[in-house]
């Protein structure tokens, strides 16, 4: 009895005890265990499990650096934005020099539709390391997605310069020749981004699109099928594929892909004209009719240009059909 009081005591006191386990493990010990697992979440894109060891460190070091630029990244990554920039702004203040903050602020600040706050952020952080290709990538995407395409291209060469395996910055570099409809050039960029392990269903469907400009419909045909199996329900690829058909006549299948179109969307409107159109071609009257009529009911500009595309077709059909003016005159 006596030497459990005396043992409580020893306890409360913090003095060891001969044959009982000594704890060593300090606050700043599980603070950095904590880190570690949230740290291993994060990679894994566990962001919940990540959340929850950040907050735990957090708690036992509000001000800790690490742990509020980690919640910031993993909010963001959740789409939580309003969430994410609480948390960067702590982080920045307490260290504006953390090129990572700044990038991930500057991300954050596109969702918010700010622009003139990305580009500044992104700047920040290229600033700081003038020598990340992840700082230089932000702020060349940014500057291509406002049609900057002459601010855009140093940066993104630079980037593949200092990370030449990473498919980002080849695919960036190939939309910005596209946007300056440079064809040629994006193709060689997308292929390079392809050969370097890029596998996004936009670099397919974006490849697919460059190669339709340049007359290959077989190659782009392709490559819209590649983006496709990597996305079976991406809408613009599905409509694409299926104007690259009608292009070519091939109304039965183009009438197929139009329906996948709204099948994913059934708001996207572009895809009804297109399916009602091909309906109509391929003599699905009724089922013509009844889209007409929906487009009509939603904005009767969406179901004139139905009947314009329907024309079209019709126009060119008896164009092709009519007799041969070239011929010789008939004899009298």
């Amino acid at each position: 009895m006596f030497r459990s009081v005396i043992l409580l005591i020893l306890f409360a006191l913090g003095v060891p005890v001969i044959g009982q386990p000594v704890n060593t493990m300090t606050t700043q010990d599980s603070v950095n265990e904590l880190l570690s697992k949230g740290g291993v979440a994060l990679k894994a894109q566990d962001f919940g499990r990540a959340i929850e060891h950040l907050q735990a460190a957090l708690r036992l070091d509000s001000l800790n650096q690490q742990a509020l630029r980690n919640l910031g990244a993993a909010f963001a990554s959740r789409g939580e934005y309003d969430q994410a920039k609480a948390y960067l702004d702590k982080a920045y203040r307490l260290n504006p020099k953390d090129g990572e903050v700044c990038n991930n602020l500057g991300v954050v600040a596109i969702d918010q539709k700010d622009p003139a706050a990305a580009i500044k952020w992104f700047e920040a952080a290229v600033a700081i390391d003038s020598t990340s290709a992840l700082y230089l990538t932000s702020l060349g995407q940014e500057y291509l997605r406002i049609q900057r395409i002459q601010k855009a291209l140093p940066l993104l060469q630079k980037a593949h310069q200092l990370s030449p395996k990473n498919p980002i910055p080849l695919f960036l570099l190939g939309n910005c020749f596209s946007a300056d409809r440079e064809f040629d050039s994006s193709v060689a960029y997308y292929e390079k981004s392809v050969a370097a392990g890029g596998t996004a269903p936009d670099l397919y469907y974006f490849l697919g699109i460059a190669k339709l400009q340049l007359g290959k419909m077989d190659e782009a045909e392709k490559n819209y099928k590649l983006a496709l199996e990597r996305n079976p329900k991406y809408k613009e690829c599905l409509q694409g594929l299926g104007l690259l058909y009608a292009q070519q006549g091939k109304f039965v299948a183009a009438n197929a892909q139009f329906e996948k179109v709204v099948q994913v969307d059934s708001l996207f409107y572009q895809g009804w004209v297109s399916l009602g159109a091909t309906c109509a071609i391929t003599q699905q009257f009724a089922r013509a009719d009844t889209i007409l009529y929906k487009l009509m009911k939603v904005d009767s500009t969406w179901g004139k240009q139905m009947l314009y595309l329907i024309q079209m077709e019709q126009n060119k059909q008896a164009k092709k059909n009519a007799p041969d003016s070239t011929g010789p005159p008939p004899k009298k």
